[in-house]
C-alpha cells in the first residue's frame, strides 16, 4: 500500500519537473533580425544636388530704326547748287497779293475799311502787279485776274465741256529760272487738276499737273513722270520748280519729286505774254477752284556762276 502511493508520488513530482524545465528552457544567444520591407509611401525623397549656374545676361532690346532714303543723284548734281546761290538772294519777281490801295493816283499808306469802302469806290483801285486771266478757246480778254483774301483766285468757267482757265504774268517769262509759289485747293471734286504750264512753243511745253485726287504728272514732249502722293495736305502746298539748260526738277513741300533730264529741246520761252501760266481745269458742269499765293521767281541768266 506504501509503495503504491509512492510511486505516484514520483510520478507527480517527475511531471512537475518536466513542466519547469520547459517553461524555463534557455533561449538562443543569437537573435536574427527581421528584415523590414520599406513603405514606399513612407519614404523620403531623396534630395537632389543643387548645381550653381551663371547668370546669363539679358539680351539688348534691339529697336529697328529705318535709314532715311538718300536723295536721287540728281539732287546733288543739278538742285542743289542751283538752290544754295539763291540764299540771302531777293527775287527778280515777288509777289504775295497784300492789297495796294491807289487813290487818286496816290498809293494808300492802307486800304479803306469795308465801311470806308463806298466812299472810295469812285476813285479807288486794288494794285495788280501784272496778272490777267483768259479762257482758251475764247476771242474775247484777256481780263484783270481775281485778287481777293489776299491771293490770286483761279476759278473755272462752268459749261457742257471741260473747262480751262489759265492766268498768267509777262513777267514771268525767262528762260532758266527757279519759280516758287504756294497753292491750295478750294472748291473741287477729285478729277479736278491745276497745271503749271512752261511754253517754248504753241505746240510745246513742259507741265507739272497736280490732281485733287492725290496723283501728279510732270511731263514734256520728251519725256513723262507721274506718281501718286501718299498724302495730300489740305492746307497751302508749297512748290518749286527749276529749269535750267534742258533739265527741269519739282519739289513738292521743300522735298525733291521729280526731274527730267530732258524735259525741253532748248532753254526758250515762247513770244506770247501767256507762256507761262497757271490753269484750273474741271469736269463737264463744275466748277473748280484753285488759290496761289507767295510767288516768287528768280531769273538764273542773272548768275552767271550757274552752268
Amino acid at each position: 500500500m506504501r509503495r503504491t502511493q509512492f510511486s505516484k508520488y514520483l510520478l507527480n513530482l517527475l511531471g512537475v519537473v518536466l513542466l519547469v524545465s520547459a517553461c524555463s528552457g534557455e533561449v538562443p544567444s543569437t537573435v536574427q533580425p527581421v528584415e523590414m520591407v520599406p513603405d514606399p509611401f513612407l519614404e523620403e525623397p531623396t534630395a537632389t544636388p543643387f548645381t550653381e549656374y551663371e547668370a546669363l545676361p539679358t539680351p539688348p532690346v534691339l529697336i529697328h530704326t529705318p535709314e532715311a532714303l538718300p536723295y536721287p543723284e540728281w539732287v546733288t548734281d543739278f538742285s542743289d547748287p542751283i538752290l544754295a546761290k539763291l540764299v540771302n538772294r531777293r527775287p527778280d519777281f515777288q509777289d504775295d497779293f497784300k492789297l495796294v490801295c491807289i487813290y487818286n493816283s496816290q498809293r494808300l499808306d492802307s486800304c479803306p475799311t469795308e465801311d470806308e469802302m463806298p466812299n472810295f469806290i469812285d476813285d479807288l483801285s486794288v494794285l495788280n502787279q501784272g496778272w490777267f486771266y483768259r479762257i482758251p478757246g475764247l476771242r474775247s480778254g484777256p481780263f484783270y485776274s481775281d485778287l481777293k483774301y489776299e491771293t490770286l483766285f483761279l476759278t473755272s468757267p462752268k459749261g457742257k465741256t471741260d473747262k480751262d482757265l489759265m492766268v498768267y504774268n509777262p513777267y514771268l517769262m525767262r528762260e532758266n529760272f527757279v519759280l516758287s509759289f504756294d497753292f491750295q485747293f478750294k472748291e473741287t471734286e477729285p478729277e479736278d487738276i491745276v497745271r503749271f504750264q512752261f511754253s517754248q512753243t504753241k505746240e510745246q511745253s513742259v507741265n507739272l499737273d497736280l490732281v485733287k485726287n492725290k496723283s501728279w504728272s510732270f511731263y514734256s514732249a520728251f519725256q513723262t513722270n507721274s506718281g501718286v502722293f501718299d498724302y495730300f495736305p489740305p492746307e497751302l502746298i508749297h512748290i518749286t520748280i527749276i529749269m535750267l539748260g534742258r533739265e527741269c526738277a519739282v519739289y513738292f513741300n521743300d522735298v525733291p519729286l521729280d526731274y527730267l533730264s530732258d524735259c525741253r529741246s532748248a532753254p526758250v520761252v515762247g513770244s506770247f505774254p501767256w507762256a507761262v501760266s497757271f490753269h484750273v481745269i474741271a469736269a463737264p458742269g463744275r466748277v473748280a477752284t484753285a488759290a496761289i499765293d507767295n510767288v516768287k521767281l528768280w531769273d538764273l541768266d542773272k548768275i552767271p556762276s550757274l552752268r
